[in-house]
């Protein structure tokens, strides 16, 4: 960075430290809720003035540098949050003008940071339903740790969902008095004090946290674990979107922070997927089928989960459990893609270890036709917004060759590999024998940068009123069970 730019920046930072120390933190608090609270209600683009990333990051900002101050005038705050917003305006540019001229990276923050406000309700009643089958045997482990089974977090959350889906922004402890048929209140408190954060603990980690880095802007980790704000016992929620990421993947952030539920949960996740690829394709190649074939005396070779042979293409699947860690998706530096080696990149590697097998032993697999277009689908829980291999490359071939030993990458082209998330998955076999065409569409569409992540390709086929219907009973289930809690008829629910 020139020295002038250097000295300019450090400048603004010390206006902006200047500006804020003059405002108040508790109507700071309320200024920024109101702001989300614009945003919530008529969405993202229609209120330009309030975007809601940045209004988060000022919050964090004034938490560490404002005072404690009752009376700071809306004006003022106004002011501030002006010579603010252009301040990160300019550092946003910086991205692209400075050290991270990868577009792709710079993407992928963004990705993370834009595409949580833009979720449909479909997808939130899939990820419901799946965390309901996945995590209910992590209850004990729940239990311990937090006071809470996966049901009550389940329940909990729909309940507020419905509260906040009327447009209401705050509510007291007492509200929970209307379950009828849900009196524990231990539950309730343990519930409750996962989810949110008070304003002295919100400044606590603003302290701790915000050092005018480049990627804090896209830095939302902490709203998406504490989605509410606690002050006075009143509990407001910073934006509906991150209670929505909540009720679709709160369990699922909190049993991954453990390394044996980690373990667990990929073994659950895998026959989930698996029994998914199944239900549509029941005669495809299994990494049992693979293995079963092999000479018992032979050294395990690597192989992939799954192997599907359609007419003009070989679709290989690899499930991975694990998504991009948060360092990775607020700084996908070269150092930071590399700790990938032995998730995401490892199921990059199972993929040509797998066609290397198919190549060697050919004559045990005669259904594999090794001169068809092949593709490669590396299947995660959450969606990791990569794309393809091809963006990462450069970070990724030197991993395969030094750590996993993959010398020879001709057969099957790094373009061809796609990071897809469980919800992909589920679209995908909707479409039954359209998987082929779907494979071709995506590489012809991300070679022209016509699309950023597989979610944008299946946008195109899928109809949305597709459903699972093991996803569909899970969902139905914990509905009904709510309904009840709510004191209502279930029955209700079948005419409605």
């Amino acid at each position: 960075m020139p020295q002038e730019h250097q000295s300019q920046r450090i400048t603004s930072k010390l206006l902006l430290k200047q500006k804020l120390s003059k405002l108040g933190f508790p109507r700071c608090v309320y200024w920024v809720l109101n702001g989300l609270a614009q945003v919530d209600k008529v969405g993202v683009d229609k209120v330009p003035q309030w975007t809601p990333w940045y209004l988060l990051l000022f919050l964090r900002y004034s938490a560490k540098y404002s005072s404690n101050a009752i009376s700071t005038r809306d004006d003022a705050i106004y002011s501030a949050y002006t010579y603010y917003d252009a301040y990160i305006k300019s550092r946003e540019d910086a991205y692209l003008s400075d050290k991270n001229k990868d577009v792709t990276k710079f993407l992928l923050r963004l990705s993370h940071q834009q595409f949580i406000y833009q979720i449909g309700l479909t997808g939130l009643k899939n990820r419901v339903a799946r965390q309901n089958i996945f995590f209910s045997s992590f209850d004990t482990l729940l239990k311990e740790r937090f006071g809470i089974t996966s049901r009550e977090f389940l329940k909990l959350s729909f309940f507020l969902f419905t509260h906040f889906s009327n447009g209401r922004r705050n509510f007291k402890k007492e509200i929970f008095n209307s379950l009828k048929n849900f009196s524990n209140h231990t539950a309730i408190n343990n519930y409750l004090e996962l989810i949110s954060i008070s304003q002295e603990a919100l400044r606590e980690d603003s302290q701790r946290s915000i050092n005018f880095d480049d990627h804090e802007i896209f830095d939302d980790l902490l709203f998406r674990r504490k989605p509410l704000l606690v002050i006075n016992q009143v509990y407001f929620i910073f934006s509906t979107a991150f209670f929505h990421d909540l009720l679709g993947y709160g369990l699922y952030e909190a049993v991954k922070e453990q390394r044996e539920t980690r373990v667990a949960f990929g073994s659950i996740f895998e026959n989930y997927a698996q029994r998914r690829l199944l239900s549509v394709f029941p005669d495809c190649l299994t990494e049992d089928g693979i293995r079963g074939r092999l000479p018992k005396n032979e050294d395990e070779p690597s192989k992939v989960d799954a192997v599907l042979s359609t007419e003009n293409a070989l679709l290989l699947f690899e499930y991975k459990a694990t998504e991009l860690p948060e360092s990775i998706r607020l700084n996908p530096s070269d150092e930071n893609i590399a700790n990938l080696q032995y998730n995401i990149i490892k199921a990059v590697a199972q993929g040509y270890k797998c066609l290397s097998l198919f190549l060697e032993k050919g004559e045990m697999f005669p259904e594999i036709d090794m001169k068809k277009q092949k593709f490669l689908f590396v299947v995660s829980y959450k969606d990791t917004y990569l794309g393809t291999a091809d963006r990462y490359w450069k970070d990724i071939e030197p991993i395969l060759k030094n750590i996993h030993n993959v010398q020879d990458t001709t057969g099957l082209s790094p373009k061809n590999i796609f990071f897809i998330s469980i919800d992909d998955l589920d679209w995908l076999m909707s479409l039954k024998n359209r998987i082929e065409e779907v494979a071709f569409s995506a590489l012809d569409r991300f070679n022209k940068n016509d699309a950023h992540h597989f979610s944008q390709i299946l946008a195109k086929f899928v109809d949305k009123s597709f459903s699972v219907p093991e996803l569909e009973e899970s969902f139905e289930n914990v509905f009904r069970e709510c309904i009840a809690d709510l004191g209502l008829n279930p029955d209700m629910l079948d005419t409605a």
